[in-house]
């Protein structure tokens, strides 16, 4: 079960790629995001301010703490797998990030760096499922 997951995770980011980044139109709809993110002040302000908050400070501290809220339950395997998911989803999507390449299919190409996968979204993604995965079934609702 847990293989047919995986494989259909990798099946997902796969196409999500040849989609998102290997089309003209996918990487019009990533140049308008970008766009509409830098004319609107407020909007620049706001996301600006959300990207600086999720950095590597923040993902020691929350990270740390998720492992503790497991070392804290007494779940010592709980602790190390909410660790390896963290540090390998993050180190994962790092590492696509420069294996993936982003032709240049629009012109002008706004974004000179590659933007798959979403580092940002990686941390905030791992640290949310991880935290899942050590509160007790109970409190995964809340």
């Amino acid at each position: 079960m847990l293989l047919a997951y995986g494989a259909a995770c990798v099946v997902g980011l796969a196409l999500c790629y040849l989609v998102a980044v290997r089309t003209g139109w996918g990487q019009h709809l990533d140049d308008d995001a970008l766009l509409g993110r830098s004319l609107n002040p407020r909007v620049q302000q706001a996301t600006s301010r959300l990207l600086r908050s999720i950095d590597v400070t923040s993902l020691a501290g929350l990270g740390g703490a998720i492992v503790l809220i497991a070392l804290a339950r007494a779940r010592v395997w709980l602790a190390v797998s909410a660790a390896i998911l963290i540090l390998g989803a993050t180190v994962t999507s790092e590492v696509l990030k420069r294996i993936l390449a982003r032709p240049e299919l629009t012109h002008p190409d706004r974004l000179a760096t590659a933007s798959f996968p979403s580092g940002h979204t990686t941390v905030a993604a791992s640290l949310a499922v991880a935290l899942l995965i050590v509160v007790p079934p109970r409190g995964r609702g809340l």
